[in-house]
């Protein structure tokens, strides 16, 4: 055992060897507990730690060391390669230089507090963002909580500035058939009417194959996502069940899809080996799938070229979900087609529409009392 028991002083006394210094002195950790049998128990997952090469010395580690072993030993094994892109970008461009020097055991609320400030008013950052960093820092410090790095998880200590309710733009019938007039012919006519008949998501749309639409029952099934993997895209299931949905074509819908997959086969022949040949719905002229990002950005581009109002690809997402609710489709039939986890969140999202439906109500039950 890489360490030893005592008794001493009516306690139990755990001393384990952790290293040698540079001139080969032997390093120890001591800790004190009431029983032998809690003492074995510290002492055996040190050894446990020690054996599989996953414990490190915490009086001497930095946040940012600590980070890098967080990313090595858990995120790596447990997390998306999306997710550990994501928290990679985050530790590396904000949490590293201005936490990151700082003593893993000396890291106090005081310092985290600081930096969600420096975030806010140098970074100019939003609160729902700082939201994102602080689920990073408070994963990485449960996790050194766990294998008794630390004794307390420090971010719990910390204030977090008040969240940003986000309310998604949309259009208006008459504005979404403008839109769908200029869109005609251009590169992103396909993702754009996706979006606007069915709700779907970038990822959706940018993950959607042909293998996944059935032009004889006239349905799409979504079951993939389309996601950026630092400089590549990458294919994957969604990551709710609820996502994974089976949608029903509108006529115009159809009939687009039909000449989009002939146009695709006419520039698949003339352009020969230079056609990049994928299974993809959603592709420039030369067959090269679209990135999520891009498909937002000529979106934008095209709204400023029409003059059209100012909205995101995703709100057309909350168009269809308000058209809809305001044409008393159920709300269970919205939350379904949207993919959303429960109708809890659509709820949630769609609560003013849902209150001027409750308005209407309560004038057609008054005007049926009235005619009684």
């Amino acid at each position: 055992m890489a360490g030893s028991i005592r008794k001493r002083n009516g306690n139990w006394l755990v001393i384990m060897e952790i290293g040698k210094t540079p001139d080969g002195k032997r390093l120890r950790k001591y800790t004190s507990v009431k029983t032998r049998k809690e003492a074995e128990q510290i002492l055996v997952e040190h050894d446990h730690q020690v054996n599989i090469g996953t414990f490190v010395q915490p009086d001497h580690m930095l946040y940012a060391d600590f980070l890098k072993h967080w990313m090595e030993h858990y995120v790596d094994k447990n997390c998306e390669a999306t997710t550990k892109a994501g928290y990679e970008v985050v530790i590396r461009n904000y949490i590293t230089p201005y936490l990151g020097q700082i003593p893993l055991q000396k890291l106090a609320p005081l310092h985290i507090q600081s930096y969600y400030k420096h975030l806010m008013e140098e970074r100019k950052l939003s609160p729902n963002t700082v939201y994102r960093h602080h689920a990073n820092i408070r994963k990485s410090l449960d996790y050194a909580l766990k294998k008794q790095l630390v004794i307390r998880n420090v971010a719990d200590a910390v204030d977090l500035p008040k969240k940003k309710k986000f309310e998604g733009s949309y259009y208006t019938v008459e504005q979404l058939n403008v839109l769908l007039k200029k869109v005609k012919g251009s590169e992103i006519e396909v993702p754009v009417n996706l979006a606007a008949y069915l709700g779907l998501r970038r990822g959706e749309i940018g993950g959607l194959k042909w293998k996944h639409v059935d032009m004889e029952n006239r349905t799409i099934h979504i079951q993939e996502v389309s996601a950026r993997l630092y400089k590549d895209v990458i294919t994957k299931t969604p990551k709710n069940e609820t996502s994974i949905r089976t949608l029903y074509m509108h006529d115009d819908l159809f009939e687009l899809l039909e000449r989009h997959k002939m146009k695709q086969e006419e520039y698949r022949k003339l352009l020969g080996r230079e056609y990049k040949v994928t299974d993809y719905v959603c592709t420039k002229l030369d067959g090269e799938p679209f990135r999520p990002e891009k498909i937002s950005h000529r979106f934008t581009s095209l709204l400023k070229a029409n003059k059209l109002p100012n909205i995101r690809l995703h709100d057309l997402r909350h168009t269809v979900a308000t058209l809809l609710l305001n044409s008393n489709v159920p709300v269970k039939n919205v939350s379904e087609m949207l993919g959303h986890s429960d109708i809890t969140t659509t709820l949630k999202i769609y609560s003013h529409v849902l209150e001027e439906s409750k308005k209407e109500a309560a004038v057609k039950m008054g005007d049926l009392i009235k005619r009684r």
